[in-house]
């Protein structure tokens, strides 16, 4: 029982230290470069907030031509601020944003003293906060996805993103086995493809 108990916890910190060198087998422009293919999220709320994707009274609950919630999703899309920006989708764009870039952030190890001056930011790289970043990472693009299947369709939902998830699969197994090059390149074009995958599925008819 108590071998059963230990092991996993050796796994994981097995998992952690050869992530760990992974990242650090890469070099500071490499991993900045990666970090930054968040971008392409906040493109995209830059759209939804003050460019092409706002939505107002031309393109009344747009996206939302599907409503599986009973309503919800039309409350959600068309629930918009004076100046027409879309709050409820907007606002989980920024979370969906601020949690992979946080998450890899942390990740990649990018952000040491050279950004903050003073203090100890090392708790920020430890592999627990990286799995707890990780975490919220998964959760909000689950949440994501469950929204938009059932206010915009599973159908166009699914096939808006089917291109890019080997992409995302592939980046996992490239982690997995220590492939630190294959994955940056792997999982940074998963953030632009959804990006461009979720940009696709917010355009107006």
């Amino acid at each position: 029982m108590g071998l059963s108990l230990v092991r996993p916890l050796e796994a994981r910190i097995a998992s952690a230290e050869k992530e760990r060198e992974m990242v650090l087998g890469l070099s500071v422009i490499e991993r900045v470069a990666f970090v930054a293919t968040n971008a392409g999220y906040w493109y995209l709320v830059s759209l939804m907030v003050f460019g092409r994707y706002r939505l107002g009274a031309d393109t009344p609950g747009w996206p939302c031509t599907v409503d599986a919630l009973g309503g919800v999703c039309t409350a959600v899309c068309t629930a918009v601020a004076t100046n027409g920006v879309a709050v409820v989708p907007s606002v989980l764009l920024v979370v969906v944003a601020l949690a992979s870039t946080s998450m890899h952030t942390a990740q990649m190890r990018v952000c040491p003293s050279c950004v903050f001056s003073a203090g100890d930011v090392e708790w920020f790289h430890e592999p627990q906060t990286v799995a707890t970043l990780r975490k919220l990472d998964v959760s909000c693009v689950l949440i994501v996805l469950a929204v938009g299947g059932a206010c915009v369709g599973w159908v166009k939902g699914l096939s808006s993103v089917v291109c890019v998830l080997p992409i995302h699969f592939a980046s996992i197994v490239a982690r997995s086995h220590g492939y630190g090059r294959v994955y940056i390149w792997l999982h940074g074009a998963w953030h632009l493809g959804s990006a461009l995958a979720i940009i696709n599925l917010l355009v107006p008819p």
